[in-house]
Order: C-alpha cells, then sequence, then structure tokens
C-alpha cells in the first residue's frame, strides 16, 4: 500500500514527530512503524477490522496492509448481523 512507505520514510526522517492522536493517547512515526512491523507476523492475508477509531487501529490497519495483505475496515456501529454477512462474503 503507497502509504507505507511514507510511514517507513516519516519514521526514519522525524522519529518523534507525532503520527497519530486519538482521544489523548499519541503514537510518533517511529512507534507506529515499529508497532505496526511487529504486528504484521500476525496478520492474516485478509483482516476485518470494526473497532472504534484508536492507536491500536491505526498500528492494525497498517499490519493489515503490509505486502500483498487486504483489510476491509466495518464501521462497529452496524448490526451484527451485517457484520457476520460481510465476514461471510469475504469467505
Amino acid at each position: 500500500m503507497p502509504f507505507l512507505d511514507k510511514i517507513q520514510r516519516w519514521a526514519e526522517e522525524r522519529p518523534h514527530d507525532t503520527a497519530v492522536v486519538v482521544a489523548g493517547r499519541r503514537l510518533r512515526w517511529a512507534e507506529l512503524r515499529d508497532a505496526a512491523t511487529a504486528a504484521v507476523p500476525t496478520a492474516a492475508a485478509v483482516t476485518v477490522l470494526a473497532e472504534a477509531n484508536s492507536v491500536d487501529f491505526a498500528v492494525k490497519f497498517a499490519a493489515a496492509v503490509a505486502g500483498e495483505r487486504q483489510c476491509a475496515v466495518l464501521d462497529p456501529t452496524w448490526p451484527a448481523a451485517l457484520h457476520q454477512e460481510i465476514l461471510h462474503r469475504l469467505g
């Protein structure tokens, strides 16, 4: 995914600058890169994320789209039946 190279670049050029802030939690560029890199080995080929915005979501998303992986982002407020239908379609 094209933005992942930007995360890497900014982590190298400005590792201590803020990358993500959600609800008072903050990740710097190097922290985002390092956390996403650490999460990649456990990321599935197709990941479904259905959770509220958070710095953890940013990390999970970056890991979920690394390499040839794909990520479906679902609204966590959608009904459970809709989530299940989408999961079923993704196979």
